[in-house]
């Protein structure tokens, strides 16, 4: 949807690829010719690519890792990924029907229609810094309307709504991603992936303190309720939870929500909606 969800997904990739679920084959490589790379009085490179197409994108040519649990036969497949915006998409959408297409079957267009697509790629650009700009003007508003009582932390450096740029350290987690680890770490004894800590992270903080009683991660994990997981858990797969290295994120995240259920819709709710979420892990695995 915006400039900035391009490096959230970027860092997200780059999360996949250290646990093996995926692996880079190729890329990223940054096909963007919305603006010309240089600064005013430079000499261009030699080999510099001049066509201006107004095209942009991320390209990434990539195979599924060793962790994908995917049959042998597509593991050795190579596929792309193509990384941009929806204004981005919505130019490439157009110029492909209208100007690409025509253009490969030997039509010759006028300079003027040429001309008027790369304008049209160079007013999106400008259309998409200014709704990176609207919506982080909302979101700040909305920080100050609806202020999180917890949240003292000051505001990082750049964080104003009128700075577009975001990095993939912005999808490293919050302050309390490391507190998450060493509590997992001293409840069940596991280390997970940093994905999965930003996840169990996004999770309480979509909680509300008046549904959960503002209970931490260690009063959601408690003794009888972790022993109410491992007993479905066991009921389901045999075995108990928290073994497999390949499952173990999983498992986790299982765990986390069957004890938020419980908070929120009560045990037999949440020990049947755990009984189906395990059995369609069973079958999946199967397949």
């Amino acid at each position: 949807m915006r400039l900035s969800d391009v490096g959230k997904i970027e860092g997200y990739l780059n999360l996949l690829a250290k646990e093996k679920i995926i692996r880079f084959v190729k890329g990223p490589e940054q096909k963007n010719t919305f603006v010309l790379p240089l600064d005013f009085g430079e000499f261009i490179p030699e080999g510099t690519d001049l066509r201006y197409t107004g095209y942009s994108s991320i390209h990434y040519r990539m195979q599924l890792g060793e962790n994908a649990n995917a049959p042998p036969d597509l593991l050795n497949l190579q596929f792309e990924l193509q990384l941009r915006t929806i204004l981005e998409e919505a130019w490439s959408e157009i110029d492909h029907k209208y100007r690409y297409v025509r253009s490969r079957s030997g039509v010759h267009l006028p300079e003027h229609i040429h001309t008027g697509f790369n304008n049209l790629s160079a007013f999106l650009q400008v259309a998409a810094l200014q709704a990176e700009y609207l919506c982080r003007s909302a979101e700040a508003f909305n920080r100050v309307r609806h202020p999180d009582p917890g949240d003292n932390q000051p505001t990082r450096r750049g964080d104003s709504p009128a700075s577009p740029s975001m990095t993939t350290e912005d999808f490293a987690g919050t302050d309390a991603t490391p507190a998450i680890a060493a509590d997992l770490q001293e409840i069940l004894g596991v280390e997970v992936t940093p994905r999965t800590i930003m996840y169990i992270d996004k999770r309480l903080g979509e909680l509300k303190a008046e549904e959960t009683g503002g209970k931490s991660l260690k009063q959601l994990f408690g003794k009888q309720r972790l022993a109410e997981f491992r007993a479905v858990f066991q009921e389901i797969f045999a075995a108990g939870p928290f073994a497999s290295t390949n499952n173990l994120s999983i498992d986790v995240i299982n765990a986390l929500n069957f004890a938020i259920s419980c908070e929120l819709e009560g045990k037999r709710v949440a020990r049947e909606g755990l009984r189906v979420v395990l059995r369609w892990r069973k079958d999946r695995q199967r397949c």
